[in-house]
């Protein structure tokens, strides 16, 4: 999205053999060579641009999973793998009622902390992209940057680079560079760009509960903008993300921008936030060739790749080590607990809607709320506060329901399987 803006190999030589994947490096020095090894593998053609539910997205998630098998992470996603399934309605689908399987890639590393409560910290991102002409379009754009015949989307920098970052701390926390008091959850998101289905699919059915988690951080678009310190989005969350990212910026030398106070819907920290973790994206805003052909491994920095790697293990360290967990610090009681893209002429149609009818297509549904059972995946949602939907009405719904007050609720219109019908979140 725009934003700050099947089963494991058995052996471990068959993983190496067909993924490509080096030998166990054990070193506590930064790896640029791998970290450009990663963004090239998975932004390579080959791979067809990630787009989720697509074979490309599929060959990803099992790179992903070969390289934390190689680690000796634990797994945690279906039945003693690293992969969690689920399904979903892609945004702008090659046909109305399309259906598509996505999968993230889970694995825990275990704290070192043995007494009390250990907690856990999930260090997400999503690793789908935009995939090519001919799939079901999660929000492609075109630009004089790329070359005109390029169908493929290759999404290096949004978001390969962050899964380059993923691996390589995880490489660093497994080897000692890096030390973990509590559990690290490793969590590698389908499906964001058709509307942060993976994180949804996740906070509903969590590796840890979400009782037990006690942060969130989520990253972005790592590898542009050479020698700028990143920024944040939803550092208002807790009280304790300043002073993490001020002790970080200390051992580094770094500098992040404290940027945006309230975490948004168009990334994968919004459903944690929803469900009160505090969670919190490191990154850089959308650039000119962001959702564009032009998003390649040839334009990131990997000089930069390798001081954001040691910028983001030492957040991960100075959060796994706070003595107290931190503290929410949001009401969350007027944030809607799902996302919506906007649907397709076809799907308009097909619903039974006049053609020129702007609509909303419900993609997620958080199960532990309100809307859970008067929302559905697919339902077309057409009326919000008893006006028709307007271009730019995406975000604008979450604006409107946040304004709402607490003794009110927001109404929308909602479609389903041909029925219109009126519902009060």
């Amino acid at each position: 999205m725009r934003k700050l803006q099947a089963g494991i190999f058995s052996t471990l030589s068959m993983a190496l053999t067909l993924t490509g994947c080096q030998p166990f490096e054990s070193g506590s020095e930064i790896d640029e060579a791998a970290l450009r090894r990663h963004v090239r593998q998975l932004a390579d053609d080959t791979f067809e641009g990630r787009n989720g539910g697509y074979e490309g997205e599929r060959r990803a998630a099992q790179y992903i999973a070969d390289h934390l098998q190689r680690l000796e992470l634990e797994p945690a996603g279906d039945a003693g793998t690293f992969l969690q399934a689920f399904e979903f309605q892609p945004r702008l689908p090659e046909r109305p009622g399309q259906r598509l399987t996505s999968q993230n890639v889970v694995a825990i590393l275990k704290g070192r902390r043995l007494t009390g409560s250990v907690e856990a910290i999930v260090v997400g991102e999503h690793y789908d992209g935009q995939g090519r002409t001919g799939q079901a379009d999660p929000g492609r754009e075109a630009n004089d940057l790329a070359l005109p015949d390029d169908e493929i989307w290759n999404a290096a920098n949004d978001n390969a680079a962050s899964v380059a970052i993923i691996l390589e701390v995880a490489r660093l926390f497994r080897t000692g560079r890096f030390v973990n008091e509590r559990d690290l959850i490793f969590c590698l998101f389908g499906a964001e760009e058709h509307g942060i289905v993976g994180a949804f699919a996740y906070v509903n059915a969590p590796a840890v509960p979400l009782v037990e988690t006690a942060a969130m951080l989520n990253l972005e678009q790592l590898g542009g903008l050479p020698g700028e310190d990143l920024m944040t989005a939803g550092f208002a969350t807790s009280s304790a993300w300043p002073d993490v990212l001020a002790r970080a910026d200390a051992r580094t030398g770094r500098s992040t921008l404290l940027a945006l106070d309230l975490p948004a819907a168009d990334t994968d920290h919004y459903p944690f936030f929803v469900l009160g973790v505090p969670a919190m994206t490191l990154g850089h805003p959308d650039g000119p060739r962001t959702h564009t052909p032009a998003d390649d491994p040839e334009s990131l920095s990997y000089p930069d790749l390798v001081w954001r790697t040691e910028l983001v293990a030492t957040v991960v360290e100075e959060l796994a080590s706070l003595e107290s967990r931190p503290g929410f610090a949001l009401d969350v009681t007027r944030e809607l607990a799902f996302t919506a893209v906007v649907t397709s002429p076809a799907e308009v149609l097909a619903a039974g809607l006049r053609q020129d009818v702007l609509a909303l297509k419900v993609a997620a549904v958080l199960r532990r709320s309100t809307a859970f059972g008067q929302l559905e995946v697919g339902d077309l949602i057409t009326v919000v506060e008893g006006q028709r939907l307007s271009e730019g009405m995406e975000y604008e719904i979450y604006r409107l329901g946040r304004e709402k007050r607490e003794s009110d609720c927001l109404s929308l219109s909602v479609v389903t399987g041909g029925r219109q019908r009126g519902i009060c979140l």
